[in-house]
């Protein structure tokens, strides 16, 4: 027997009680309304009898094809696991990378900075001026640009330093380390009871020769003039006064300016030299200095001077600070305390 044979003889029977149904009903007589009432309620559950067999004639058809929806459904559990295992991927390299950032951070951190080379970092016009090249015409040319430069900048130096009001008897030193440089400041004010230009004479004399003598820890050369106001000499500088091992080098350019009143010399560090380069393995020395000598009087002289520079925090190999379990810092600030006792002697 047949789907459709089976459907005929549903609906003959459907049809046999819906009239067994009337019949019985009609059977004894009822209020027309009544009767109205009842054809609709049986055309209501007919309609519901349709419907839920449309509903199991598709759910039949879904279990004869079993196969269609098992593959979507593996296609689709392969998809989302696909996503999962992507964004997981995703979390974890950004997780590695954390990890890597975080440990070069620490490797930063504990390893030890790299002993820094003689010179410290100078931006390029700086450096083009504070080199003195073999020419002769342009070694001189460079002297008095460097020098006159700096004169012409020097009250910037004056005015952040405010040794202009400090009083007479001043005397500060300073050094601390920051960053990969080693800051050193040193000031004084002195009353010396002598006309200024035999002071400033006695201050110039110290750079043709008579400075060393009364220095114990420093070493000069003398390397050679630029004109009647123009010097330039070589300063190595050592912990030890019986054999000197120099350890900081530092190459002065000096200039005299004279005004009627005062003499003021320019102090500027040259940073390459073609002819005298220093010595390999020093702690080169980047320094702006300043004296004053300004009349107060007769034979009455108010001198003032000022430095400030900058020295490399690690030192190189082939010095002898390199080997010391001193900090650098302290090593300078022991050898420069007692060169300025001794510059303060002379210089008074």
């Amino acid at each position: 027997m047949d789907a459709t044979s089976l459907t005929t003889s549903s609906s003959d029977d459907e049809a046999q009680l819906d009239a067994a149904i009337v019949d019985s009903l009609l059977s004894t007589p009822a209020p027309a309304h009544y009767q109205k009432k009842q054809r609709a309620e049986l055309a209501y559950l007919r309609g519901q009898v349709a419907l839920l067999s449309t509903h199991l004639d598709a759910l039949a058809s879904a279990r004869q094809a079993p196969d269609v929806g098992y593959w979507e459904r593996t296609a689709r559990n392969l998809k989302i696991a696909s996503q999962r295992a992507s964004i997981e991927n995703t979390r974890l390299k950004r997780g590695l990378e954390d990890q890597l950032e975080l440990a070069g951070a620490l490797e930063k951190l504990l390893v030890k900075r790299p002993r820094l080379a003689a010179l410290p970092l100078q931006d390029v016009v700086d450096w083009k001026l504070r080199r003195l090249p073999s020419d002769p015409t342009c070694r001189a040319a460079a002297f008095h640009a460097m020098l006159d430069d700096a004169h012409a900048h020097l009250e910037t130096l004056l005015v952040r330093t405010s040794i202009l009001d400090a009083p007479i008897g001043h005397r500060r030193l300073s050094v601390h380390e920051v960053d990969d440089s080693i800051r050193v400041s040193m000031q004084s004010v002195a009353d010396i009871q002598k006309d200024f230009i035999a002071c400033s004479d006695a201050i110039w004399s110290r750079w043709h020769g008579q400075l060393t003598a009364s220095l114990p820890h420093v070493r000069m050369e003398w390397i050679e003039d630029f004109g009647a106001s123009g010097v330039y000499v070589q300063l190595s500088t050592s912990l030890d006064t019986t054999n000197h091992a120099p350890c900081v080098y530092i190459m002065y350019a000096i200039k005299r300016f004279v005004f009627q009143d005062r003499i003021v010399f320019v102090l500027k560090t040259v940073l390459e030299d073609e002819m005298h380069p220093p010595p390999p393995g020093q702690l080169i020395g980047n320094h702006n200095a300043c004296i004053l000598v300004q009349a107060a009087g007769a034979n009455r002289t108010i001198r003032r001077m000022v430095v400030e520079g900058k020295l490399p925090a690690e030192a190189p190999q082939q010095n002898p600070l390199y080997h010391s379990p001193v900090r650098i810092s302290d090593t300078v600030l022991t050898l420069l305390r007692s060169v300025f006792d001794e510059l303060e002697t002379i210089l008074s």
